[in-house]
């Protein structure tokens, strides 16, 4: 499985990054501080399994990412998270 998380705060990506690659022994994580460079990644992995994008980032609104990653590759599953839920986020992850 090949993840992609677009998360610009640089703790939040690390430890997503770290919890999902042990899910399984096939878990592949890429990870994107901004949307430009989540654009790039999209482009060059488009064997993408799931993409996790929160909705507050630096280079653009995040629904507006949500609209065009959908619009632009309809067949990845997208999840999303907004920032007040950044620390239920990884108080579960954590305890995961």
């Amino acid at each position: 499985m090949k993840i992609l998380s677009i998360e610009d705060h640089e703790l939040i990506r690390e430890a997503l990054q770290l919890k999902l690659a042990v899910l399984a022994d096939n878990v592949e994580v890429l990870s994107a501080a901004n949307y430009k460079q989540a654009e790039i990644l999209v482009e060059q992995y488009p064997d993408l399994d799931l993409i996790l994008l929160d909705i507050s980032l630096p280079d653009t609104n995040g629904f507006v990412a949500l609209k065009n990653l959908h619009k632009n590759y309809p067949l990845h599953r997208l999840l999303y998270s907004l920032p007040q839920n950044h620390i239920r986020i990884l108080t579960a992850l954590w305890k995961a």
